[in-house]
């Protein structure tokens, strides 16, 4: 799907007005403009009716995307509304009764679900579970449990998509019942962070989360929309956006490899995102002096994996940075390596 034009329709005067007067969530976004939605709804599943992952949708507003996915034959949304959100809960609650059966108001920011696992962690309190209630656990191999739709703004989408990776690897966070697939809006900067490759050779877009992302994902492009489809407006009250000359949206879907235990097992998931991390801190680095410090003496069996002597990390192409960890694994010297101690500590 291509770029989406400017014939998108308005949004109502009393739905901007009271989205407008939300005073303590300004870095919220919610889907507001028709055409959009149709497009997520037709996007989500092929056939709602027949959809057996349940529908996590963060951020509902007053629900006229909600409202579209029920009509459309969804059969299990938990509706996930923030603290501005309670401003709308009478309209979720209105559909709620319409549909008793296939809508769950869920009093949970689910933006903020990262902040949810450090406060089980610190707190002892069983947060996270509730958000999961009555959602089977699937194996990793299993069709996917659930699909998310998230609507994010410029400054809170690194807060979330960032620290999937590490809730991918402990199984934990969005991934707690298996795959989770995730249908998000993100700045044309972070987009070109998970679109970056080597190939582009322009390290200032390639960087460890373009490695992550492509490594843990499968990232769709599927339209590029105006700023104007969702309310709040975005980049009214920041500073920060005015200088980003944030225009468009990017409508992504993040999709949880399938085949990736069967090329790296989950074991190491951890230790890989430490290696990718370190290893693109400095993007130009020699791959093999780099790895030396590491492994001392590794030198000539990278050279035989394919490593040329000046090859630079930044040279890799994600499947390649996932090639040489996996060769890494194998090395009887990689259990006692200094790689190994340090990504104890970071772990």
């Amino acid at each position: 799907m291509g770029k989406v034009g400017l014939t998108f329709s308005g949004v109502g005067p009393n739905v901007t007005k009271r989205i407008q007067i939300w005073p303590k969530c300004p870095y919220r976004t919610y889907i507001v403009d028709e055409q959009l939605i149709e497009i997520v709804v037709k996007q989500i599943s092929e056939d709602l009716k027949t959809e057996n992952a349940f529908i996590f949708e963060a951020s509902p507003g007053r629900g006229k995307l909600t409202k579209a996915l029920l009509e459309a034959g969804a059969q299990r949304i938990r509706a996930f509304v923030d603290e501005g959100g309670h401003k709308f809960i009478d309209d979720l609650k209105d559909l709620e009764s319409k549909y008793p059966s296939n809508l769950e108001i869920c009093d949970s920011d689910l933006i903020e679900i990262n902040r949810t696992i450090k406060k089980d962690s610190l707190k002892g309190t069983s947060t996270l579970p509730a958000l999961f209630a009555s959602v089977p656990i699937h194996s990793w191999s299993d069709p996917l449990p659930v699909k998310m739709i998230i609507p994010l703004t410029p400054i809170i989408e690194t807060k979330f998509l960032r620290p999937l990776f590490i809730q991918m690897a402990h199984l934990t966070g969005i991934f707690t019942c298996g795959r989770a697939q995730i249908l998000t809006f993100v700045s044309c900067y972070e987009y070109s962070y998970m679109k970056g490759n080597a190939e582009q050779r322009n390290l200032n877009n390639y960087r460890s989360s373009s490695v992550l992302y492509n490594t843990f994902f499968d990232v769709e492009f599927l339209a590029e929309v105006p700023w104007d489809c969702f309310e709040p407006k975005i980049g009214t009250n920041s500073n920060k956006l005015k200088k980003q000359k944030v225009s468009s949206a990017f409508m992504v879907r993040l999709t949880p490899r399938k085949d990736l235990p069967e090329k790296l097992p989950t074991i190491y998931w951890l230790d890989y995102i430490f290696f990718v991390q370190q290893a693109m801190t400095k993007r130009t680095a020699y791959i093999l002096a780099f790895l030396e410090k590491w492994a001392p003496g590794c030198g000539p069996k990278l050279i035989k994996f394919g490593i040329p002597h000046f090859s630079r990390f930044g040279d890799l192409n994600p499947h390649q940075f996932l090639d040489l960890f996996c060769e890494l694994i194998t090395w009887e010297e990689f259990s006692f390596s200094n790689f190994r101690m340090n990504s104890e500590i970071h772990e």
